[in-house]
């Protein structure tokens, strides 16, 4: 009966998409196709936009760490700049002082030429009284040798006198010279410094400015972040609601189904019998009855055993998956898919939940799909956590929203894998886990 059930569910989903063809109007579920791909597109912008958060976080760290580096060389070029500074203010002090010595030297020359002046002006006026006649002055020998040296020490101090006199000078110049040099240098060094300042603080100033711009783009992604999940959750309001329509909806035409289903069954079986009663008047036999009647019976149970086992038959929970996707029309690739997605969710436990209370079952149904999955167990009379039952429910739910999970084409188990993590688990990171579990049911039953 299961599986007469859940065929019978497929032809209500069919018949009632075909209702709808005719005034071309937009079904529920297109509805809620179209609300989960705008869902999909807005939770794909919301990727992006994390990612060029994260990227912009990126650069202003690499910004800031930047700016302290430059902070850090600008503050040695202030030290050597100081440093500089320092030096120039000894070397003026040194220059002020050597040009006192110089200023000095050139004095004591003023005073040495005129000196030399006053005495060549003497020798000139008093040509009588030369050095010859000083000597022939001499009243002795004795004399005469005294004036004799006397004359030459006089004539030596000068040229001595007059060659330290020179000597003191030029050194007196070159220390200028080169203390003038030196403060040059200095100087040079003061405007290479400066001018690199002003390179490192120019450097700041842009870096600072960068650093601005990426923390107001940050702020301008992180609101459009915060208004894209308020769209999501709008979106998920939408899609929550057009499910349970779409449910209640398949729901009604499901038991309008069952309705005439009993009805031609019943009208079926009143026919059979008023045949029967007709029979047993002609033969006029009881015990023929009876026996007809066991016979009917027991065939009716024989049925309905098969048609119980070939819904979930297998050793173990992957087997009863595996076969009852196959028995459902589903390929083998398609079949590895799914069971590898539900092992990553529950390992295959149909009673598994999620820490967190959300996540139950086989794909751990979560949200609106957990209460619909929980409706439908109540209104059935079993328990959620029934492996039969979840893979009715899993057909159910696949013929009202998710019969486009698949393309009819894929070409591999990690295929298959992707398209239903993608479509049916409606996520997009990494399913290589997913893809991997199922190439190994699909080596198992299929390889």
């Amino acid at each position: 009966m299961k599986k007469k059930r859940v065929l019978s569910l497929g032809l209500a989903a069919a018949l009632f998409a075909a209702s709808a063809v005719p005034g071309m109007a937009e079904t529920t579920r297109e509805k809620l196709e179209k609300a989960q791909s705008q869902q999909a597109e807005t939770k794909s912008q919301l990727e992006n936009t994390k990612n060029q958060i994260s990227e912009l976080e990126n650069q202003k760290g690499e910004a800031e760490e930047y700016l302290g580096e430059l902070n850090e060389e600008l503050g040695v070029l202030q030290k050597e700049l100081e440093t500089l500074q320092g030096q120039a203010e000894e070397k003026q002090k040194e220059l002020e002082v050597v040009q006192v010595e110089l200023e000095e030297a050139k004095d004591q020359e003023e005073e040495q030429y005129e000196a030399m002046k006053m005495r060549i002006r003497y020798i000139y006026e008093n040509a009588n009284n030369n050095y010859l006649a000083i000597l022939l002055e001499a009243k002795n020998f004795s004399e005469f040798l005294n004036r004799a040296d006397n004359i030459a020490q006089l004539s030596q101090f000068d040229r001595e006198l007059l060659a330290e006199y020179n000597e003191a000078k030029e050194l007196v110049v070159e220390k200028e010279t080169k203390v003038k040099e030196e403060k040059a240098a200095i100087e040079d060094l003061k405007e290479q410094r400066v001018a690199k300042e002003e390179e490192v603080q120019q450097l700041i100033d842009t870096t600072y400015d960068k650093i601005g711009e990426y923390a107001a783009s940050i702020e301008d992604s992180q609101s459009s972040a915060a208004s894209l999940l308020e769209q999501i959750d709008s979106q998920q309001y939408q899609i929550n609601a057009l499910m349970r329509q779409a449910l209640e909806e398949e729901d009604a035409a499901y038991r309008a189904e069952q309705a005439k289903i009993a009805a031609e069954e019943a009208k079926k079986k009143a026919e059979e019998a008023q045949q029967q009663a007709s029979q047993n008047q002609s033969s006029g036999s009881g015990s023929d009855k009876t026996q007809s009647s066991s016979g009917s019976s027991g065939s009716s149970s024989s049925s309905s055993s098969s048609s119980q086992g070939s819904y979930v038959q297998g050793s173990d929970n992957a087997s009863i998956i595996w076969n009852f996707m196959i028995s459902n029309g589903f390929t083998e690739y398609q079949a590895a898919g799914i069971l590898g997605n539900w092992w990553v969710e529950s390992r295959l436990n149909p009673a598994a939940v999620q820490p967190n209370g959300i996540g139950h079952g086989l794909g751990q149904w979560s949200f609106v799909r957990w209460t619909n999955l929980s409706n439908y167990a109540a209104k059935r009379g079993q328990p959620w956590s029934s492996i039969s039952l979840q893979l009715e429910f899993f057909i159910y739910e696949w013929y009202q929203y998710y019969s486009g999970t698949f393309t009819g084409n894929e070409s591999s188990a990690s295929a298959a894998a992707r398209s239903f993590y993608r479509k049916w688990e409606g996520c997009s990171i990494d399913s290589s886990k997913r893809e991997a579990k199922a190439e190994e049911y699909y080596q198992r039953f299929a390889g």
